[in-house]
């Protein structure tokens, strides 16, 4: 007999962390991707709303919604599977989070990206392994112009023994 398929909570708030720490989302897009968020049925792990509903959610035209959708989709938060094939204005919109969008990361921001560069690591590993307050506050260091070397070596460090443990099992 199969368990109940979940979708966990942590999941969920990971999820919403990546959108909120993307410099690149406009604040329209983050709210548009949180309602979507609040939609998500936990057993399913994808969302059913439509365009005109989160519209109507949120106080912005359809339109705007079409746009961030767009930007969500193109930024690797979601996984947008639309019914009629053209996604139409004010038909379904069902943003699916499935199984593969919650195990795949979804595309990094270009600090995250640079900080696993700089660490010499996999960006699912900076994910995994900096917390997002640890994470903003880098990139705030990062962006005023301060010298990260000795956080980027001691994370490194972190890293390692990270890595050298699991290895070890």
């Amino acid at each position: 007999m199969m368990g109940e398929v979940m979708f966990p909570v942590i999941a969920k708030l990971k999820w919403q962390d990546q959108m909120a720490f993307d410099l690149d989302l406009s604040a329209t897009d983050f709210r548009v991707g949180f309602a979507i968020g609040w939609a998500i049925n936990r057993h399913r792990g994808s969302a059913f709303i439509s365009q005109d509903k989160l519209a109507v959610k949120i106080g912005v035209n359809v339109r705007t919604i079409q746009r961030s959708v767009d930007n969500l989709e193109r930024r690797g938060h979601l996984r947008v599977h639309r019914r009629d094939g053209r996604g139409s204005l004010g038909g379904s919109l069902p943003a699916v989070l499935d199984r593969a969008d919650r195990e795949s990361r979804p595309r990094g921001t270009e600090f995250e990206l640079w900080l696993a560069d700089q660490v010499g690591c996999e960006h699912s590993t900076i994910i995994d392994q900096v917390s997002p307050q640890q994470l903003f506050a880098l990139q705030r260091r990062h962006a005023s112009g301060q010298d990260l070397s000795e956080e980027l070596s001691e994370l490194g460090t972190k890293i390692a023994a990270v890595r050298h443990s699991k290895e070890s099992r």
